[in-house]
């Protein structure tokens, strides 16, 4: 090709990229998306152009896409830092931990004074359970860029893993600054509510509301109790499904809709018709916060039971009775940007239970995922686990399917913290990596006591965790011989 043509093409390139990159900088992610495409049209081996492509990619969460162009950027230029950066954060997003451990292990020397090389490694190392080196690498990132607010969110919960309580919180209240602010909070923000920082709650009214998961709230709600002891008037927003529940627990008529499904675009939005007493309260507080502000650590964290129910009427000797198992298969379903925190068991991966004589399945899995268990009524093999779930509105509903239940087998979900909470018999299928708040690792310690963890292997294989679970089930509640004999 004439070199004077070929100097033309290489002009057009770094054109693109440059307008590429400008777009991108305006997070227009589609017109970057097509500049680097364009560029990367004009010329197959340009690195630069595979390199911004990937960045599209991970931009978008697309970490195998992402991988590959990674890969094929490296096979033009093994040493380019900037492609093996971009290759550990998609390694990192598709959970290959120990691999996108490795190249950055291999990429240190040579960005090491790169604030996002620096937290991309200790995050790989914080999910790789090497807190102590993660939190090295955070220090370091923050060092060279200190407003990071996702730094600071990342050492927070690393901070969080390994029991530093109040270290961690304080840290963590830097996720207002990302995570999805409910109408709670233009609600309190426009009543002139201030936030709760601990002052003297006696004969005063503090409103409590929920954030993040529907398991966040079960799991946090224990330490209302500490503020009914200090004498206030607790009033409790949480999303409707877990109104009634929180009421019962509580005994009182002060739980109000949260107002979630408004807030999250599914229904139109109306006005919060919080209580008039609302209005005049002193004190509002997210619930994660209510740990921080209550100087609650490890050891003062309350008693697993407080979540009340009434005894079962069902027969409780074992001869005459089946083993009653819930189950439950997919954590919820929280929208493309948390879908890799996702939590779901092939269905048939808790078959081997019906194996064992005496064992009966009941479901506790509601909304996304129930698809798996209509597959199998396709499949003729509806009877095998009984499906309680369809006449189901809300938690309280759930808990008292649960309270006749001998054991509750789940992936880390709502389930897991509504059963726990209510003191019945949990066996987990942990994620790989793990949340920062399962300390015990094996086991529900100190949230939860009778709970146990069964942790994968491998991010996104769980057979030989099911595998595990069923031989424990066998051993713990049945003879060695498997015979049914107890």
């Amino acid at each position: 090709m004439d070199k004077s043509l070929i100097s033309e093409y290489s002009t057009q390139v770094m054109l693109l990229n440059n307008k590429g990159v400008e777009f991108l900088g305006k997070r227009d992610l589609l017109g970057a998306f097509h500049h680097f495409l364009a560029a990367y049209t004009l010329d197959n081996t340009s690195v630069i152009s595979l390199q911004n492509l990937s960045a599209i990619y991970l931009n978008t969460e697309r970490f195998s896409a992402a991988r590959l162009l990674c890969l094929k950027a490296l096979e033009l230029e093994p040493d380019n830092k900037f492609v093996k950066f971009n290759l550990a954060t998609a390694l990192l997003g598709m959970r290959l931990v120990k691999e996108s451990l490795e190249v950055n292990k291999n990429n240190t020397s040579e960005m090491e004074t790169e604030a996002s090389f620096l937290h991309n490694y200790g995050l790989a190392l914080s999910l790789n359970e090497q807190f102590n080196e993660a939190l090295e690498m955070f220090n370091k990132s923050l060092e060279l860029n200190p407003n990071s607010a996702s730094v600071h969110s990342d050492r927070g919960l690393t901070r969080l893993a390994v029991k530093d309580i109040q270290g961690g919180l304080e840290e963590y209240e830097i996720r207002w600054g990302s995570l999805f602010r409910g109408r709670t909070w233009e609600y309190v923000e426009n009543n002139n509510i201030p936030q709760w920082k601990g002052e003297n709650l006696a004969g005063k009214k503090i409103l409590i509301h929920h954030e993040q998961g529907f398991g966040d709230t079960l799991m946090l709600m224990r330490f209302i109790t500490n503020l009914l002891v200090q004498g206030a008037k607790v009033f409790i927003a949480v999303p409707v499904a877990l109104v009634r529940l929180v009421a019962k627990v509580y005994e009182h008529d002060n739980v109000i809709v949260f107002d979630w499904e408004s807030d999250q675009g599914n229904d139109p939005v109306k006005e919060l018709t919080y209580p008039s007493e609302v209005k005049g309260a002193d004190y509002h507080c997210p619930m994660l916060s209510l740990m921080r502000w209550l100087g609650v650590e490890v050891g003062t964290i309350p008693d697993n039971s407080y979540i009340k129910y009434e005894s079962s009427t069902r027969k409780t000797d074992k001869s005459n009775s089946k083993l009653k198992i819930g189950i439950c298969w997919a954590s919820g379903d929280h929208g493309i940007a948390l879908a890799r925190r996702r939590r779901i068991v092939p269905l048939d991966y808790f078959f081997p239970l019906l194996e064992i004589p005496e064992v009966e399945l009941i479901s506790l899995q509601l909304g996304s995922g129930r698809e798996l268990l209509e597959a199998v009524s396709i499949q003729g093999l509806s009877p095998l686990i009984k499906d309680p779930m369809s006449m189901v509105a809300d938690f309280l509903d759930t808990a008292n399917i649960i309270k006749d239940l001998d054991l509750v087998i789940s992936v880390d979900s709502a389930v897991v913290h509504l059963a726990g909470g209510m003191g019945k018999p949990v066996i987990m299928l942990g994620p790989n990596p793990r949340c920062w708040r399962w300390w015990g690792k094996t086991t529900g310690e100190p949230w939860y006591k009778n709970f146990k963890i069964f942790q994968q292997d491998q991010s996104g294989d769980w057979r030989n965790t099911m595998i595990e679970i069923v031989s424990h089930v066998k051993e713990t509640y049945f003879a060695k011989d498997y015979s049914g004999a107890k």
